[in-house]
């Protein structure tokens, strides 16, 4: 008797473990399938584009060259379709704030150490690459008001300007018989006068102690403007000699009512030398 019922506990325990064993294996089965099987349509890239994240290419390949107006004018045709565009962008810098600099009516977000490098009176011009990541409007006269764009995420590509290490010509006689400008020459400005805190003018120069004539006008009405950092402009004083690194900005020679003329601005530029 009790033979019997040892063999019906037996029979009874084994018939529990193998329901518990089914079952441990279905639950299993279903966790793998799970894992190895995610839901139709849903991939890793689905995953990072509900998150909200982009990975924005500021790489130099398929990018839009264009100026911050060429920008400005894709936004008011199609602001969806300039906001897939990735931009390379060369203009004056207008400003700089402690995260972006301005290009005309662009926002252009960079690194903090990054702004705090770039010397307007030296380098004031930028080129830069970036993405649309806002546009708003910006009151700016009386209830008029315009619409600012804003690269929040770019990167600096090159500042346009001149420096100790920069490629220049000697300004000589022979220079002023072709198109000067965005040309850099290294001169001395002589007995220079201080027209305002940015601004020296000088109507004679000189190379080596040789002074440089403009054939094409007598030396009293040549006219040399030369656009300096204030930091410069303070140490320099009314009659000074000043040596010069500069771009021509601008150029005119013709004749006037009191006969020839010559005007050249220079603009960037830097005292050197000194």
């Amino acid at each position: 008797m009790k033979r019997w019922i040892t063999l019906l506990l037996t029979a009874a325990l084994a018939l529990s473990l193998a329901a518990c064993n089914d079952g441990s294996s279905s639950q299993n089965g279903d966790e793998v399938s799970a894992i190895s099987n995610p839901p139709t349509g849903q991939s890793a890239s689905d995953s990072d584009a509900q998150s909200g994240e982009e990975t924005l290419d500021l790489s130099d390949e398929n990018v839009v060259e264009a100026t911050w107006e060429d920008v400005f004018d894709d936004v008011k045709e199609n602001e969806a379709r300039a906001r897939k565009n990735t931009y390379k962008v060369t203009g004056e810098i207008r400003s700089i704030t402690n995260d972006y600099c301005v290009i005309g009516d662009l926002h252009v977000y960079l690194p903090s150490d990054v702004l705090a490098s770039i010397d307007t009176a030296h380098t004031p011009e930028i080129t830069v690459i970036g993405k649309i990541t806002n546009v708003y409007e910006e009151e700016y006269y009386q209830g008029l008001t315009t619409s600012i764009i804003e690269f929040g995420e770019a990167e600096l590509v090159e500042l346009h300007g001149v420096s100790e290490d920069s490629e220049y010509e000697l300004l000589t006689e022979d220079k002023f018989n072709e198109d000067m400008t965005g040309k850099t020459y290294k001169f001395t400005a002589c007995h220079v006068e201080i027209v305002d805190e940015t601004c020296i003018a000088t109507a004679e120069i000189m190379n080596n102690g040789d002074i440089v004539d403009c054939p094409y006008a007598d030396t009293n009405t040549t006219s040399y403007l030369i656009f300096l950092s204030k930091d410069e402009i303070e140490k320099i004083e009314n009659g000074d000699d000043v040596d010069i690194i500069g771009t021509v900005s601008y150029q005119d020679m013709g004749n006037g009512n009191d006969g020839p003329y010559a005007l050249f601005s220079f603009e960037p530029a830097m005292v050197v030398g000194n």
